[in-house]
């Protein structure tokens, strides 16, 4: 069977644990965020969700 070759979409106004549910889903790690009309407004990375769960920028993981 062939994999949809899109990525999947959320909207900028979901919770993280949407992002993270809809990661798990389609078993991606990237996601195309959207605004409420519907354009891209960016992209929400695995390691994005992660910092904001742990609470880390940047800089924090370039220290470790």
């Amino acid at each position: 069977e062939a994999m949809d070759p899109r990525v999947p979409t959320i909207r900028q106004t979901e919770p993280i644990t949407r992002a993270v549910a809809v990661m798990r889903e389609s078993g991606e790690r990237m996601l195309i965020v959207t605004d409420d009309t519907g354009k891209t407004s960016g992209i929400l990375t695995l390691s994005d969700v992660l910092r904001a769960i742990l609470g880390l920028d940047a800089a924090d993981v370039h220290r470790r």
